[in-house]
């Protein structure tokens, strides 16, 4: 954090990840892209550096931020096969590096754009559950474009409230995992326990492979990685509405 201001660097290099780098991280060894972002701030004491990538962690004052950003960014780089490292004291700012593992695959000379994507258009009502305002209004949005009726929840007991209330009205929940208060998997037992036969679209930008394990394959339930695009949002609606 750099509240008075001050530098940030943003690099790129390629390294190559083996022997007890690639063991104590548990990826697979071999050739990786760097980036790294270096600020000048006041930098991270020793005794929070484990929980910083842990959901709902922060040290700014109760209202400002929800803890999310890096456990959101080591997530998704884990998604893909990568990690994550911070190097930082107090005083001497902080440098995150996120490895990617790099492709092999020769760099294709640019194709004329696509045709348009006929949008998969679909109707039923949707619970969309998100506590965070911008992807909430974005996936509104874009059901509404896809010819949904949504009905929509920034907390998991909103999302009760009006499930409660609605609750023969909706075809599918979208669904946030992780969620300050009462999470993505409390309002989902809450939910099923009211309707057992409730299809529900799990959504996650957060590494939560271990709650999840399993859910996916239940005949009513999808689970989707943020970030999405509208194309993917579409198909993974319609498909679960249409089970």
């Amino acid at each position: 954090a750099m509240p008075r201001g001050g530098m940030l660097t943003v690099s790129t290099s390629n390294l190559l990840v083996e022997g007890n780098l690639a063991a104590k991280q548990g990826v697979t060894p071999g050739k990786y892209v760097c980036v790294a972002v270096q600020d000048t701030g006041h930098g991270i004491d020793g005794s929070i550096r484990e929980r910083i990538f842990d959901p709902f962690f922060t040290t700014r004052e109760r209202g400002v931020g929800t803890g999310l950003g890096l456990a959101s960014v080591y997530g998704i780089v884990k998604r893909h096969g990568g990690f994550v490292t911070v190097d930082s004291e107090p005083g001497r700012g902080a440098v995150f590096r996120l490895f990617l593992p790099a492709s092999e695959k020769a760099v294709e000379s640019r194709q004329p754009s696509p045709p348009p994507v006929k949008l998969l258009l679909g109707s039923g009502t949707v619970l969309l559950v998100d506590d965070d305002v911008v992807v909430r209004d974005t996936c509104r949005s874009w059901l509404l474009r896809l010819g949904y009726r949504v009905l929509e929840a920034g907390s998991g007991r909103e999302a009760i409230d009006i499930f409660r209330a609605n609750a023969d009205e909706i075809d599918l929940v979208v669904l946030d995992v992780v969620m300050p208060g009462i999470a993505g998997m409390e309002v989902f037992s809450t939910i099923r326990s009211l309707s057992p036969g409730q299809k529900v679209l799990f959504s996650t930008g957060c590494d939560v492979g271990q709650e999840l394990e399993g859910l996916d394959r239940e005949a009513n339930v999808g689970v989707i990685d943020k970030p999405f695009r509208m194309m993917e949002l579409a198909e993974s609606v319609k498909s679960l509405i249409e089970r």
